[in-house]
């Protein structure tokens, strides 16, 4: 072995982990927001209702940056209320008195499901184009 190769080695491998964590918080800001992206078009898609376009057409995201990195938010601006009513069912009242239940339409939950999946995905995306 050559003298001094394993301060070379040091050097190197520190080298491709310092490249490598710069790349990290931009690919998962990015990742954060295709995914944010995909899930709105899953919960617009999969809005319960009738006369469902103004509360479909209220799915949002954003996301922002943190002291720590990013978060993205999916939301509701339109008929905030509304999402977890149709989420979970709530008690019908008429006249002060329960008279029956509303069912539940879960559509939420599913496209939380969907969005650990693409964000992985998307994630896995970002940095094997980064790199």
């Amino acid at each position: 072995m050559v003298k001094g190769s394993a301060d070379d080695l040091e050097k190197l491998v520190m080298n491709e982990l310092d490249r490598y964590a710069g790349m990290l918080p931009g690919s998962i800001e990015a990742a954060q927001k295709a995914t944010g992206k995909q899930v709105v078009k899953i919960l617009k898609n999969s809005a319960p209702g009738k006369n469902k376009k103004e509360y479909a057409k209220g799915w949002k995201s954003k996301t922002e940056k943190t002291r720590t990195g990013a978060n993205t938010v999916i939301y509701n601006g339109k008929k905030p209320g509304l999402a977890h009513l149709l989420e979970f069912g709530h008690p019908i009242v008429s006249g002060g008195r329960t008279v029956g239940q509303a069912r539940a339409f879960p559509h939420i939950e599913p496209a939380e499901k969907d969005a650990e999946r693409i964000y992985e995905e998307e994630l896995t995306k970002e940095l094997e184009n980064d790199t």
